[in-house]
């Protein structure tokens, strides 16, 4: 319920501000604004009314929130509090880099003489307009920022805070960022386009660059350099968010810098070989392909650089290898999926140029051998580099190698291959028995030797990669299960049985099930520790021999140096907190699967699935779902 009434004030205090600020920018403006006596009154009467009703809405919640705080520290040091200080202050700066762009790009198009009226965000604004907004908005934020300044001196180690504090520096960096790249792509479109072009397009596309580029480069520098700062803390140098930020911005300059060169390697080759025009005029037709080359090729390597500083420098072996594996992976897959695009354009173009005609006439068999080779020629080297060291990695006999096969990116990798092989295949088998059905109903299609051809090709194709991934599959199933039964055998376990028979048997089964190579005993207890008991790996038993232990059990559980792993029962007067609701058959699994990956040197959680699941059903599902969507609406309608 408290979390509910924090949520309501925050936000009625939220919008009730954002109400009043911007009522007291309109009050301003209709104070300076001289154009027109009867609509500068309504304008005055409106923001008047605004700031009357928004600001007593403001005082009472804010009221509100700031008594919750002093009284109690949870409120004092909540999320919901540190999203409002956080949000509220972006919601009142990023309106000031908008109107000091506005004034940059106005200032900028008088002295090149470019219309102003086509400045999408304040085109119908005037330069004290936006004077207005910045001094207003910048006096606002100072309140603000004022507050958070004091919570952060009287309480620095809030991780509520810091995670908002993280979420929100990442968030303009990724911003700041976004406006620097678009000034570079515009400028490098201004001066590759030629500097004498004439129009007010490329002189507007010179102003817009200069003018992002002189908001956007110093606050990404300033606030990169702040993110860099703030590494000496190690929860923002370990912080997954950081992680993430950076594989994705990484892994989107890759993909672009690829797709653009993909672009301008085929307009090479047409010019060459069927345009045949003049450099200067290939050049003209490229000029956004590569302004937008440049800073893709610099934000890949740029942020790859700092990843692998990053990766050089986190202690979060597990973690780390996870994260590389899957920006490789994905990398992997998008290789493999334009080489197989490349494939099956080839496969059409061998099954035209065999019993078709349709290449043989002009430049069009030129135009389909220059995009099946760019395809090819960007495809292969993508997958082969990314593919085979993570090959090669597990296939390694080592602790490095057992982590690469049973790591979830691999196994979602080649399950998704091999998901939309099987697919692939049935639907080619499918069309392949219709034309020979047809064929022998006698109702063969037209250009059935083409058609035969293409479907054969494409049964090939699709038949080897999924046939060659299933391998790869089937060696990483052997060779685990080799060097974990080797694993298993080493690990020892030894059960404390307090005189529940039957729950013991069941341990045991689960065990022979589960873990059939790993050598486990039983100790039964009152009788005397057998001489190797204190030399095995994990002990097990009940919790019932924690609340209520004899002296024997607690002196030996003292000693004991390996893992204890306590499997909980229904004691009066004790809760185990997380594991409400379970049952004895859930929780014999559980403790045979924990000690099963503790054998195996695994972090292991029963809170739930691991999240990367839900990361490669979202990088990979969703395309396929578009795919399948755009499928059925093209066949069905």
């Amino acid at each position: 319920m408290k979390t509910i009434r924090r949520i309501y004030i925050y936000l009625v205090a939220f919008i009730s501000f954002e109400l009043t600020a911007w009522a007291i920018i309109g009050l301003v403006r209709s104070i300076f604004d001289t154009t027109s006596i009867g609509g500068n009154t309504a304008d005055l009467a409106q923001a008047l009314s605004m700031i009357v009703v928004g600001g007593v809405v403001f005082g009472i919640h804010w009221r509100m929130a700031q008594k919750d705080a002093a009284e109690d520290p949870k409120e004092r040091l909540s999320t919901v509090r540190a999203i409002f200080f956080y949000a509220l202050w972006a919601s009142l700066i990023g309106p000031v880099v908008q109107n000091l762009l506005a004034i940059i790009y106005r200032g900028l198009s008088a002295i090149f003489d470019v219309p102003i009226n086509s400045y999408a965000f304040a085109g119908n604004q005037i330069a004290s307009d936006n004077i207005i907004a910045v001094v207003v908005n910048i006096g606002l934020a100072t309140y603000i920022f004022s507050l958070m300044k004091n919570h952060w001196k009287t309480e620095p180690d809030v991780d509520a805070f810091k995670t908002v504090r993280r979420i929100f520096r990442y968030a303009w960096m990724l911003y700041a960022l976004g406006m620097t790249l678009a000034g570079i792509q515009q400028l490098l479109s201004y001066l590759f386009g030629g500097f004498g072009t004439i129009g007010f397009g490329a002189t507007r596309t010179l102003v817009w660059g200069i003018s992002y580029l002189l908001i956007g480069l110093p606050l990404w520098i300033n606030i990169w350099q702040l993110i860099v700062d703030s590494l000496k803390d190690s929860g923002e140098r370990e912080s997954l968010l950081r992680q993430i930020i950076l594989y994705i911005i990484t892994l989107l300059g890759a993909i672009l810098f690829l797709f653009v060169f993909g672009i301008l390697a085929n307009e090479f080759l047409q010019t060459i070989f069927i345009s045949k025009v003049r450099f200067s005029d290939f050049f003209s037709r490229v000029v956004e392909a590569v302004a937008i080359l440049v800073p893709a090729l610099l934000t890949w390597i740029y942020f790859n650089r700092v990843l692998k500083q990053d990766r050089a420098a986190d202690p979060h072996i597990t973690r780390r290898s996870g994260m590389r594996r899957l920006y490789i992976y994905i990398l992997s897959f998008l290789g493999i999926l334009t080489t197989f695009i490349g494939l099956e354009i080839l496969v059409v173009f061998i099954a035209d140029v065999l019993f078709g005609d349709n290449y043989l006439v002009g430049n069009g068999w030129i135009n389909e051998l220059i995009n099946i080779f760019v395809l090819l020629a960007i495809g292969i080297p993508v997958w082969l580099r990314h593919w085979l060291p993570m090959n090669s990695e597990a296939a390694e006999q080592s602790e490095a190698g057992d982590h690469a096969r049973r790591s979830l990116n691999r196994k979602g990798y080649l399950y998704i291959i091999l998901f939309l092989g099987v697919i692939g295949i049935m639907f080619i088998a499918g069309s392949l028995l219709f034309l020979i059905i047809s064929t022998v109903l006698g109702d063969p299609p037209d250009n059935l030797a083409t058609f035969l051809t293409q479907v054969l090709g494409s049964l090939v194709f699709v038949t080897m990669l999924t046939m060659y991934h299933w391998q790869q599959l089937r060696a990483d199933n052997s060779k685990s299960s080799v060097s974990l039964s080797a694993q298993h055998a080493e690990f020892s376990v030894l059960i404390l049985e307090s005189g529940e028979e039957e729950f013991t048997a069941r341990l045991l089964k689960e065990f022979k099930e589960e873990v059939p190579s790993m050598p486990v005993s039983v100790q039964a207890i009152g009788n005397k520790f057998a001489e190797n008991a204190e030399s095995v790996d994990a002990v097990l038993f009940r919790s019932s021999l924690l609340t209520s232990p004899t002296k024997e059990i607690s002196d030996w559980l003292t000693k004991f140096e390996g893992t204890r792993v306590i499997i909980p029962d229904e004691t009066d007067h004790w809760v185990w907190v997380g594991l409400s609701g379970g049952n004895e058959e859930k929780w014999i699994k559980n403790a045979v699967q924990s000690i099963e990956k503790i054998s195996e040197k695994q972090v292991f959680s029963l809170s739930g699935r691991s999240p990367w699941i839900y990361v490669l059903l979202g990088l990979f599902g969703l395309p396929l779902l578009c795919g399948l969507i755009n499928f059925i609406a093209e066949n069905a309608f």
